[in-house]
């Protein structure tokens, strides 16, 4: 091979080489697994989500305290189904003033002595609902008379505890065939135990 042909060759291998040399001094990429993809595309769950999966769980367990309630002073289901504070509170409305009466839990045994009297009205008004069929509605955190109300409204102490809206309707869409209580439980005893009741329905 003549001098001019082998400094050509030598030009041609140097920058192979040097390549060569670049790619093996390269990082290696990291490897991905099939499964880290999978993770990846999966939704979390938020902060969010989370309490609000907590907050329904706390409302399903309130209406069914609730409902509980409202069977009892219907008559279906025994006293010890449900549970009370040593003392309840029971109010009427605004409308009649608000009259409080507070009742021990051994009294409240008997359906007879969910009642409180009106001075100003000059009546006892009884919290068992008429014994007719009639179907039941709920909501967790609110008020019911007749209408949708916050308890916020008429009963700002009330309204910061834990409470569930109930009536019964009795087969008509006036307010006057309908059964309002709103139940109000402790924030911190489980199971769910009754500490107040108001009862804004004075047409019966």
């Amino acid at each position: 091979m003549t001098p001019r042909l082998l400094v050509s060759a030598v030009l041609l291998i140097t920058p192979l080489v040097a390549s060569c040399g670049r790619e093996d001094s390269r990082p290696e990429r990291p490897r991905v697994d099939a499964t880290d993809i999978v993770r990846r595309g999966q939704p979390s769950t938020s902060r969010a989500d989370a309490v609000t999966s907590r907050a329904s769980e706390e409302d399903v367990e309130l209406v069914e305290a609730a409902t509980r309630i409202v069977r009892f002073l219907r008559g279906e289901v025994p006293f010890d189904s449900i549970h009370l504070a040593d003392t309840v509170s029971l109010y009427l409305g605004l409308e009649e003033g608000g009259t409080r009466r507070e009742v021990e839990r051994a009294l409240l045994r008997d359906r007879a002595n969910w009642k409180v009297h009106s001075e100003s009205l000059r009546h006892w008004y009884s919290f068992v609902p008429p014994a007719r069929p009639a179907a039941l509605t709920t909501r967790a955190g609110r008020h019911l008379n007749c209408l949708d109300y916050p308890l916020s409204a008429t009963f700002p102490a009330l309204a910061r505890l834990p409470h569930v809206g109930t009536m019964l309707s009795y087969g008509t869409a006036s307010c006057l065939q309908t059964w309002t209580l709103t139940v109000v439980f402790d924030p911190h005893a489980r199971p769910r135990t009754l500490v107040a009741a108001v009862y804004d329905q004075f047409e019966w």
